[in-house]
Parts: structure tokens; sequence; C-alpha cells
């Protein structure tokens, strides 16, 4: 339990030395962020429809990602998660794509290559969507507040 005068003294940590704990902060919250993207969002995560034996969100680039990342804001005395891909915000909080005559060519397309009926039951759905289920991976919960707290109480006892 976090007693006010440990509160107190992780306030002033913060007001004292911002640069240093909001670098602290980044760092531990990326590293959250990349587990997430290792172990499925800590096995939360729904599967995929098409097992293709990569990860979850992994994709044949990784580019997802890799361009996720944690920024110090010292103006706002904040950290900023983000990354650069279109796709990020549908893979975050879900969604639904509409499904084009130009994707459904190109499921048929994959049919006639590989011969795996995945691709000829996409080409032929009947829905006119695709269900992309929330995988969110900027998150915060208890481990990572947990581990925030301990990059503090070593950051106490260096600056103390």
């Amino acid at each position: 339990m976090i007693t006010q005068e440990y509160e107190n003294k992780l306030m002033a940590l913060v007001q004292q030395y911002p640069t240093a704990v909001l670098k602290a902060w980044a760092i531990e919250w990326d590293r959250h962020i990349q587990n997430n993207f290792t172990t499925a969002g800590n096995g939360t995560w729904k599967k995929k429809y098409i097992d293709d034996g990569r990860a979850i969100l992994t994709g044949k680039t990784g580019l997802l990602k890799g361009t996720t990342t944690v920024e110090p804001d010292f103006n706002s005395m904040a950290l900023v998660a983000g990354n650069s891909v279109s796709y990020g915000e549908i893979h975050q909080t879900g969604g639904k794509i509409p499904v084009t005559a130009k994707m459904r060519e190109y499921f048929y397309e994959q049919f006639k290559i590989t011969k795996n009926d995945k691709w000829k039951r996409l080409a032929q759905m009947k829905k006119n969507y695709i269900t992309i289920p929330a995988r969110p991976y900027i998150t915060i919960d208890d481990a990572l507040l947990n581990n925030f707290f301990k990059s503090a109480e070593y950051l106490l006892k260096k600056y103390s």
C-alpha cells in the first residue's frame, strides 16, 4: 500500500528530477508495450482467424511493433505513446473494415495460387466487412504501475 508520505516523496522526486523520472518511466512503459506484442497481451488477445504461424500483430515486417514508441513530454510532464502506422488504431480499439471488390479479387487470386480454402472462404464471404477484434498493445496495468514505483524507488535511493 502506498502511504501519503511515500506519495509525497515520489511527487517531490518528480518535481526535482523530472527528466530522470520521465525517461525512466518511458523506458518501463516501452518495455511493457513490447512485452504485449511478445505475449499476445499476456494471453488476452483473441486468436487470429487465419493462423499463418506468426505471432499476433507482428505481421511480416513487425512494423506496428517497431514503430510503437513512448516519449516523455517535458512541457506537459506526461508520457506519450503511439505509432506511425495507419492501422495501429484499429488494432488497439477494434473495428470493422469494409470488404471491397479489390479485396475479394485478391482473396480469390491467393486461393488460385495456394489452393488453400481459407482464401476461397474469404473471397466468397457474405458479409461486406471484416471485424478486427481489439488487441490493445498500448496498455497500463498493475504490473506497469508496479514497475513505475520500482524505478521511482531506485531514483529515490540514488538522489536522496
